[in-house]
């Protein structure tokens, strides 16, 4: 089992306090597919979880997907030097590894105080009314916006996790 953990990817799997369990394997370069593009940085798996460190949008801009008490949560930060008003996170349920098209994917604003630079969202709940052995699997994405609209980083790398 890899344990390797290193970087802004390691700051922020120690600043989520171990909800993500034990890494279950090394971090690879981040890859595109599924409706998202290649982006600069790496993408690490771990037991509950996931993180992508997306350098492009903050030297130490980090997004993580993680199951707690059967829910899913989606932590990012910090964009610094950025600032932002309101965040606006985008993400889907689906019980397979491949994400619906992006524009098919629910949005939320969600509105930021103190420093402006990270947030997070949820829990989510999966459907109780639907059954699946495999568990459902939430993908996340998020963008910063100023109260005029701008957004000057654009959408991060998509982290999912599956919520059993």
């Amino acid at each position: 089992m890899p344990d390797i953990v290193s970087g802004a990817i390691a700051e922020r799997w120690h600043a989520l306090g171990g909800v993500l369990g034990k890494p279950i394997a090394h971090p690879e370069p981040l890859r595109g597919g599924h409706g998202f593009s290649a982006a600069n940085g790496h993408y690490q798996a771990f037991e509950h979880g996931n993180i992508a460190w997306t350098p492009d949008q903050g030297p130490k801009m980090t997004v993580a997907a993680y199951q707690q008490d059967r829910q899913a949560v989606f932590a990012w930060g910090p964009t610094d030097p950025f600032h932002y008003d309101r965040f606006i996170v985008r993400w889907c349920l689906t019980t397979s590894a491949i994400p619906d098209p992006p524009d098919r994917w629910a949005q939320n604003d969600v509105e930021v105080d103190g420093r402006r630079t990270f947030g997070w969202y949820g829990p989510l709940s999966p459907p109780s009314d639907i059954g699946s052995s495999e568990g459902f699997r939430f993908f996340f994405i998020v963008e910063g916006y100023d109260n005029n609209g701008s957004s000057r980083q654009g959408w991060t790398y998509p982290v999912t996790v599956r919520v059993r």
